[in-house]
Order: C-alpha cells, then structure tokens, then sequence
C-alpha cells in the first residue's frame, strides 16, 4: 500500500485544523489576510482582542482582583495568552 500524504494539522477540541501559516515577511498583505481568517476561524473573539485590546475584569471602573475573576472572566482573559501563542508561533527566528 503507497503512503497518502497528508497536510499538516494539529489536534484541537476533538477535531482538526490546518496548521498555522508561517509568516511571510515578502507578501506580508496576503499572509495577514490567512492568518486573520485562521485565528478567527480558531476563536472568533481573536479578532476582538486584536482590534481593541485584550479583556481586563473590570468592576467599578477599577481592575478586578483575580482571586474574585469568574470562570468565563477568567477563560477571556487567556484568550489573549493563546492569540500571543499563536502569532510567536509564525514568527521567524531572525
């Protein structure tokens, strides 16, 4: 039996993505419009994060204490670590 190959992928919630594309400093425009759409299609609140900022808990106008984040505060704040994750993970070394 002949080997298939196959893109690259990596495992996410049970099911599958293709991989990261890789930063193309020569046709910067056409890499961000994929990789925007890759993100996105990851977790639709990326887009978010990059075009105002990423979420703080707030409470009376203060930052709230960490200790008091809900668990949906707390998993919209990691958002902005994977994006993080993400975008270093496409960079080149140089």
């Amino acid at each position: 039996m002949a080997a298939v190959e196959v893109p690259q992928t990596l495992e996410y919630m049970g099911g599958q993505l293709n991989a990261t594309p890789v930063l193309e400093v020569e046709n910067f425009t056409n890499w961000k419009k994929r990789f925007m759409c890759h993100i996105i299609d990851i977790e639709p609140q990326f887009e978010n994060i990059i075009s105002n900022d990423p979420f703080i808990p707030m409470v009376a106008s203060q930052r709230k204490p960490e200790g008091q984040w809900t668990a949906d505060e707390r998993k919209t704040v990691n958002l902005d670590q994977r994006l993080k994750s993400l975008i270093m993970s496409v960079l080149l070394d140089d």
